[in-house]
């Protein structure tokens, strides 16, 4: 199974992870398949719908990644957690690091 799907938007990507499960054995995979991404795009959308579990080495890549988009001066947001996802994201304090919309529409319009 692909690690993600993309779709390009104008000056948007959005980057649909379509593995349910993120750990330790593919947050490699999911590093290398962040950065091979073009750095054209104001905008980084990482939906998370299909993801059910994520665990704290999956969280640092995304955190890393932000952090090298947004020194260009570009934005990420997460869309579609779940309610675990959320809750998870919600006790580590990254509802403060990262820009987290309820559904792809919203991040699109934000």
């Amino acid at each position: 199974m692909e690690m993600y799907t993309l779709d390009k938007k104008d000056e948007t990507v959005v980057i649909r992870l379509e593995q349910s499960r993120i750990d330790v054995k593919s947050t490699r995979q999911l590093s290398e398949a962040l950065s091979s991404i073009e750095d054209t795009f104001q905008r980084y959308v990482i939906d998370l719908s299909n993801v059910t579990h994520m665990d704290s080495s999956a969280v640092g890549t995304l955190v890393a990644y932000k952090q090298r988009v947004s020194k260009n001066g570009k934005r990420v947001i997460l869309c579609n957690l779940s309610a675990f996802l959320q809750e998870i994201f919600n006790i580590l304090r990254m509802d403060t690091v990262f820009e987290i919309t309820s559904d792809l529409e919203t991040a699109l319009q934000s």
